[in-house]
């Protein structure tokens, strides 16, 4: 019986450890409401969670975007607009989601994320849907016409 209780600990509760050891530092800024979130409605699409998170010194942007209908196309981007505590635009910048084909239908959804330098306290993110038809292969990039600076 020992013997079982000792294989049981060595196959469950090492791993167990190593993980909660490695567990995220991050932090939640929207939990606090150190960073204000906003979504700007888009026909045929809906940012369905979004998040901000600080990460050590890195601060961590992201979501879900879902289609409304399935008969929409989906070839487009989402663009962000981060306004400082006083309202002035600090940064805007647009990002590709992946799958590039959003899912039509049930829970499932494209995700996208950006990592940032930083952002002060009491900014809002503002993040959009912005049908295009251009595709770019960059990550991160200014489509010219930013829809979450509106």
């Amino acid at each position: 019986m020992k013997n079982y209780l000792i294989l049981f600990i060595a196959i469950f509760g090492v791993p167990a450890m190593g993980i909660s050891g490695c567990a995220s530092t991050r932090l939640d800024l929207t939990e606090n409401e150190a960073i204000k979130v906003e979504r700007v409605p888009a026909k045929g699409y809906y940012i369905s969670r979004a998040f901000v998170y600080r990460d050590g010194d890195e601060i961590i942007i992201g979501g879900w975007i879902k289609r409304r209908n399935t008969s929409s196309s989906s070839k487009g981007h989402v663009d962000m607009a981060i306004f400082g505590p006083e309202g002035e635009l600090i940064q805007q910048i647009s990002t590709n989601y992946m799958p590039r084909i959003i899912p039509r239908k049930g829970r499932r959804a494209s995700v996208f994320e950006v990592h940032l330098s930083g952002i002060p306290d009491r900014s809002t993110v503002r993040i959009a849907y912005h049908r295009s038809m251009t595709s770019r292969s960059h990550s991160i990039f200014d489509c010219g016409a930013n829809k979450a600076r509106i």
